[in-house]
């Protein structure tokens, strides 16, 4: 099946263009940056019809087709999902090696904290996912995480 491109589609003219795009936009850069959007999808372990939705804007991703978007594109889950940031990972001081402990209590506590908060029970796996990202984002930042992310990655979730 032949692509078709058009007035609206990213080209891979550079990514660093698309920076203060929309999610599809960062999505379709990456997609380009990787081979193509079928490969992305491969790669990504989704499908291209719902890779399509996402960067049409029909649907937003959830957290865990976000983070392995990211991974696969070898770009900062924090300027995928926001704009903002570095994109590429290898823009990132120093990132640590293995899991910082300390950094994962936190990111644990947090999350706890809001699902306590909110009187919202999520299953092992979805309550993981939150952490994971959670923990990716507060180490790509640097910064602890304000509530109104924690919120916003929550309801990405459910």
């Amino acid at each position: 099946m032949k692509s078709r491109r058009n007035k609206n589609d990213v080209h891979s003219n550079g990514l660093e263009h698309h920076a203060t795009g929309s999610l599809g936009k960062r999505i379709a850069a990456v997609a380009d940056s990787v081979g193509g959007r079928r490969r992305l999808a491969y790669l990504a372990g989704i499908s291209e019809s719902q890779l399509y939705r996402y960067l049409s804007g029909q649907s937003q991703p959830t957290v865990v087709p976000l983070i392995l978007i990211a991974q696969v594109g070898g770009v900062s889950l924090q300027w995928l999902a926001t704009g903002e940031g570095n994109m590429h990972l290898s823009e990132v001081d120093d990132p640590p090696r293995g899991v910082d402990p300390k950094l994962l209590e936190e990111c644990i506590a947090t999350a706890e904290d809001v699902l306590h908060e909110l009187e919202r029970p999520l299953e092992s796996v979805k309550k993981a996912q939150l952490i994971t990202a959670l923990y990716e984002l507060q180490l790509e930042s640097g910064n602890s995480l304000e509530r109104a992310t924690v919120l916003r990655l929550l309801k990405s979730m459910v």
